[in-house]
């Protein structure tokens, strides 16, 4: 007990078996040069080398203490994974140039090693854990055989080149740290921790994992990406980078953790669908695919943080996939899907919004204003139910990204639509668009609530762009609605005033309002600014206007308001717009008001963006089905 062996200070010539064998706090070593360990029982701390070959054994290696194996010539290897050796203490290995190593151990702890290629490291019963730091220049396979034991070889900042495998059964977690980190394929039974430290994450393999997964790149300005596979990724999956550091994340199913990405986050789901468990805060631009059939995206548990323009789509093709999105602002969102969509935030506006779904409703909730490129609930489409309703409501303004209507620049007509929906309601306490943003809508039942109806200012088509029929179609503002309603027909630009009791349609001859303001600049004789009311009228069959009065001059008009309006009393000048055709009386007056066949001005449809293929949404989601 307690004496040594050493048989290393010269390179022998052992050609067989060597074993070696001490007690209590006896070393050994040995150097040979080609060494092949018999079964051998150290009691302390055993050391061996190979001079000019590679190092092997062929029976069980029983340590007490520490084991350093080297194969000290370049491009030779090191094997004592042949049998479970109990190898208490602390392993370190070494080789160089291509030299692998492999070594195996009932439990195993990796000392400070450097291999020059490939290393194999498995624990038989227990687990495999780390303290020192491993330098591998090929690939690196980490391996818990028994069911409920664990990897650990996170506890330094590893050089690990090649793919890194890890493989846990029954409860067994995994955790990894390196520089830069290529995950391969990997199966871990619960939880696993991944992260690198200096550079990027990424995957070259399927990874398993039956609980939640946490990846990191911890310096600024790296990145994530685990998309390069379908991966299992069965819990919750956290993500974490900074700086200009994107994050990409594909599995079959997704289940997102509390996440903080510095830049741009993508996540896809390749056969189920996308929810939340923790909040996400990303400071870039955010994409969201449900690419299966039916599968919907639900983030909407946590008030996230989506700092940058957000898209989520589900399946365009099949099913009822819906979207549910909540932040606590959104600077522009496009969202896609055949089933309801939903989006809400938290204490900032919702900007730029662009929604299209083919089956379902959509509903937009804000904390303050609301900007609309364009929301389309499948009506008129030909594709899906086309019975869908819309829902805006913000605590502030809502108005449109464009500026159709804009006085002087044309007809309103139904490329002007920002807004449709089998039914829509809009309810805002402030102004509905402005004199040159106005919100136009298609649907065949329209509610408006606004605590400032004379700043109301859009227009309503009925189907395939035709004027509203009150007798078949009902409008409602603030709470009045059937005959005591205020709808607008196409081409006309409007704001209103005493929208109780007020009603105001053109082409149908029906009752006239008792007062109707139109608030914006005017062309011709006029005038040119705001505050024209159209006098009261009595007539119960088409509509008289007694007088038109500006800034305190009246104006006697004759014309009566009928199926088709006089062309001297046009709208295109009391509000600067051109009637359509069909709708025009003389068209020689209108020729002589300057009022022509004008198009918009060249500009973005509403729909271009919410319909556009990007070769990864077309890829993934499928061409849409309605242009």
């Amino acid at each position: 007990a307690n004496q040594s062996i050493d048989v290393s200070t010269s390179a022998n010539a052992l050609t067989g078996a060597v074993s070696l064998t001490t007690s209590g706090t006896g070393d050994a070593a040995v150097r040979a040069n080609t060494l092949l360990l018999g079964t051998s029982g150290v009691g302390r701390n055993l050391t061996a080398s190979s001079a000019t070959g590679g190092l092997t054994q062929n029976g069980v290696l029983t340590v007490g203490g520490t084991s350093a194996f080297t194969a000290s010539t370049a491009n030779q290897s090191i094997d004592v994974s042949t049998s479970a050796n109990a190898l208490t203490g602390a392993v370190s290995l070494t080789t160089t140039g291509t030299g692998d190593a492999a070594v195996r151990a009932n439990t195993l702890l990796l000392g400070t090693s450097g291999v020059g290629r490939n290393l194999t490291a498995s624990s038989a019963t227990g687990g495999l854990t780390q303290n020192g730091v491993l330098t591998v220049g090929g690939t690196s396979a980490f391996t818990a055989s028994t069911a409920n034991q664990l990897i650990d070889v996170s506890t330094s900042a590893n050089a690990l080149t090649g793919a890194v495998s890890l493989t846990t059964t029954g409860t067994g977690d995994a955790a990894v740290r390196a520089n830069t980190l290529l995950l391969g394929t990997s199966g871990v039974g619960r939880n696993l921790t991944a992260s690198s430290a200096t550079g990027g994450l990424t995957q070259n393999g399927v990874l398993t994992v039956g609980g939640t997964s946490s990846f990191t790149a911890s310096t600024a300005g790296q990145s994530v990406n685990i998309s390069t596979s379908t991966n299992a990724l069965t819990g919750a999956v956290s993500l974490t980078t900074s700086g200009a550091g994107d994050a990409t994340v594909k599995s079959q199913s997704l289940n997102l953790g509390a996440s903080s990405v510095g830049h741009n986050l993508a996540a896809t789901a390749a056969t189920g669908g996308i929810t939340q468990s923790g909040v996400l805060t990303v400071g870039g631009t955010s994409t969201f695919l449900a690419t299966a059939a039916g599968q919907s995206i639900d983030l909407s548990s946590q008030s996230n943080d989506f700092q940058g323009a957000v898209e989520a789509r589900t399946s365009n093709t099949a099913g009822s996939g819906s979207i549910k999105l909540k932040s606590l602002k959104f600077t522009s969102l496009n969202a896609g899907a055949m089933g309801d969509i939903e989006v809400t935030s938290t204490s900032g506006n919702i900007d730029n919004l662009y929604a299209l779904s083919l089956g379902g409703n959509i509903t937009a909730n804000s904390a303050a204003g609301m900007t609309i490129g364009g929301v389309d609930a499948g009506f008129n489409r030909g594709v899906g139910s086309g019975a869908g309703n819309v829902t805006l409501t913000a605590s502030g303004a809502i108005s449109t990204t464009q500026t159709f209507g804009a006085p002087n620049v044309g007809s309103f007509d139904s490329a002007s639509i920002v807004v449709r929906g089998n039914g829509v309601a809009i309810n805002t306490p402030a102004a509905l668009g402005s004199s040159d943003h106005f919100v136009g809508i298609m649907a065949t039942d329209f509610s408006l609530t606004t605590g400032s109806p004379s700043q109301a200012f859009f227009s309503v088509m009925g189907l395939n762009g035709s004027p509203i029929d009150v007798d078949n179609h009902h409008m409602t503002i603030n709470g009045q609605n059937n005959r005591t309603l205020w709808p607008v027909t196409p081409g006309v630009l409007n704001s209103a005033t005493a929208l109780t009791t007020s009603r105001f349609v053109i082409g149908s001859g029906v009752v006239a309002p008792p007062s109707i303001s139109f608030a914006q600049d005017f062309t011709g004789g006029i005038g040119t600014s705001g505050g024209t009311t159209l006098g009261t009228s009595s007539s119960a069959g088409n509509a008289t206007l007694a007088s038109v009065t500006v800034a305190g001059d009246t104006n006697t008009l004759n014309g009566i308001l009928g199926a088709t309006p006089d062309a001297s009393i046009s709208l295109f000048n009391i509000v600067g717009v051109c009637l359509p055709p069909d709708q025009r009386d003389d068209e020689a007056a209108a020729e002589m008001e300057s009022c022509k066949a004008a198009t918009l001005p060249q500009q973005r449809a509403p729909f271009e963006m919410l319909e556009r293929e990007t070769s990864l949404v077309a890829a993934l989601v499928g061409a849409p089905q309605a242009r």
